[in-house]
Parts: structure tokens; sequence; C-alpha cells
């Protein structure tokens, strides 16, 4: 069960990014995923099956394709070897989790993994 300052915030719910916390129950929403919001102290803090969530995931951690071009289209320009390449970091996680979360840091204090893609050339001559 996710809980604690990463789920609430630090010293209340207002604390969590409202891209999180906008789905919290109010009169025209009583099917909202968090409780109505309150100000500081009081309220309940009681465990419960609600929040409990599968912290299963698959994520794509590094991809690299490559591709040598061909000795013959090369020869022209006197070049000996010629390869680009794309290499991709994070590029996507599957996971049923709230999205304000990461299951690989569940827990951890430190920022979100970082998405990165980079592009390059080889060239032998």
């Amino acid at each position: 069960m996710p809980g604690g300052n990463y789920f609430w915030g630090f010293n209340s719910e207002w604390d969590v990014p409202m891209e999180y916390h906008t789905d919290y129950w109010r009169p025209d929403n009583t099917n909202a995923y968090y409780p109505r919001l309150r100000f500081e102290g009081g309220g309940n803090f009681q465990a419960q099956s609600k929040y409990l969530q599968n912290a299963a995931y698959a994520r794509l951690k590094q991809l690299t394709l490559g591709y040598t071009l061909p000795e013959e289209w090369l020869r022209v320009a006197k070049i000996k070897r010629l390869r680009v390449f794309a290499t991709g970091q994070n590029l996507f996680t599957i996971t049923k989790m709230h999205k304000a979360f990461d299951p690989e840091l569940l827990g951890a204090q430190s920022y979100p993994l970082s998405r990165t893609i980079s592009f390059g050339l080889q060239l032998g001559l």
C-alpha cells in the first residue's frame, strides 16, 4: 500500500503535485480515487484495501538500433566504414500502479528515472 510523503505529500495532501491529485472526493465526484481534501490535522489515516496496488512492472531499460552502411556505398567518399545508431534509455514502463509512482523507486528518496535518446555516427577512414 503506498503511503508516506510520496503518496500523501510531505505535510498534507496539498504537497502532492496537483497533476496527480486532481481526482479527489467532492459532491460531484463521489467515486474519486483520493478522499476529500482537508487541511492539515485530523483525518483518517487507517490502512485500507482501496489503496493497495500491484507493483509489478515491465520496463524497456535500454535499446540500441544501428546500421552499418555497405562498403560499396562508401567507396566514392573514400570511407571504409560508417555506422549510424540510436540509443534510448527508459523508453517506456508498463504498470498498473498509480501514475504518480515509479515502481522501481518505491520508497526511495530520489528523482524519477529520466528518459534519454541519443543518436550517433561511427566513422572509419
